[in-house]
């Protein structure tokens, strides 16, 4: 990225480049703008510009060098031509069933950028039509952004990632459909065509989608998801349920510690689990840990759904 020529003085001139590249300037740039040695320690002393990386300034004081969208302006600085990519940009859209990693970037084929601790460079193809803008930034639309990142996770988290996307109004259900084909060209979604179809909006969390796929891995596909049960006035919502033969249902709950793991919602948790088996249904809850064997959550609802032995 060249330097602007300096036309309405250091500070006029810092302002509006500024502006174009997300608060961000390199010391190069503000040395080409007027800002002298001197008056640039002086500056970063007093704190009106901080450091976000080696040899990159933050220079709008309204933001943070924290800020993920500063963090990747200040890259990309370094990286020209490179656009958002990934599961930086899955995030850049609100999602966040998606891998923590260093900023993911597309960059031109042959660049031959290296990895380093905080980019990840990609050389995929891309086309124009993929690519719109994230504030100042370049990155890619919300139907390549999770495309990418559903080819380089596994099932559970892809799942989860594509049911996010819809429940988020990212993406609507024909444009998660139409994912399978361009996948397919990329030749390494064998193991995902089914889950293009399986996604759903109405999973609330990362949990009840890798609890849903477990079950339908394991030939037990829900009923209904997000059911609700009243009884008179009361009222439950349970993430999946399963029909029985006698028209009794097998309910299922994913329980994460964020909304399960204190003692009132323990409480609560078991007053209504008593509730619904008083109306004659059955009640399995499942955490994270039992997604992670394939076996565990199947085999539990398949030993739940068999009918009842008799005494004698």
């Amino acid at each position: 990225m060249s330097p602007p020529t300096p036309s309405r003085g250091p500070d006029g001139t810092v302002a509006d480049l500024a502006g174009r590249q997300g608060g961000v300037l390199t010391v190069a740039q503000l040395r080409a703008a007027g800002v002298g040695a001197a008056e640039l320690r002086l500056r970063v002393r007093r704190g009106d510009y901080r450091r976000v990386r080696r040899g990159v300034l933050l220079v709008d004081r309204r933001l943070s060098p924290s800020d993920p969208h500063v963090a990747a302006a200040a890259v990309l600085l370094t990286v020209p031509d490179a656009v958002v990519a990934g599961a930086s940009a899955a995030r850049a859209w609100g999602l966040r069933c998606v891998p923590v990693r260093p900023l993911e970037v597309i960059v031109p084929s042959g660049r031959g950028l290296l990895a380093r601790p905080d980019l990840v460079p990609h050389e995929w193809p891309l086309g124009e039509d993929e690519v719109t803008r994230w504030g100042h930034l370049p990155v890619t639309r919300p139907d390549r952004s999770v495309l990418d990142v559903v080819l380089t996770v596994d099932r559970l988290e892809a799942l989860a990632l594509l049911d996010e996307a819809l429940r988020a109004g990212l993406l609507s259900v024909d444009e998660v459909r139409a994912l399978r084909p361009r996948a397919r060209r990329r030749n390494r979604s064998g193991h995902l065509a089914d889950l293009f179809d399986l996604a759903d909006p109405r999973a609330e969390s990362a949990l009840e989608s890798r609890v849903r796929l477990r079950c339908v891995e394991g030939g037990l596909v829900p009923h209904a998801l997000q059911l609700e049960v009243r009884d008179g006035a009361w009222l439950a919502r349970v993430d999946l349920a399963f029909e029985r033969p006698d028209g009794s249902l097998l309910l299922v709950e994913a329980d994460g510690a964020a909304v399960h793991g204190s003692v009132e919602a323990l409480h609560r948790d078991r007053a209504r689990a008593n509730h619904l088996l008083a109306l004659g249904h059955s009640v399995l809850r499942f955490t994270w840990a039992d997604t992670l064997d394939p076996a565990t959550i199947p085999d539990a609802v398949r030993a739940a759904l068999r009918p009842a032995r008799r005494a004698g």
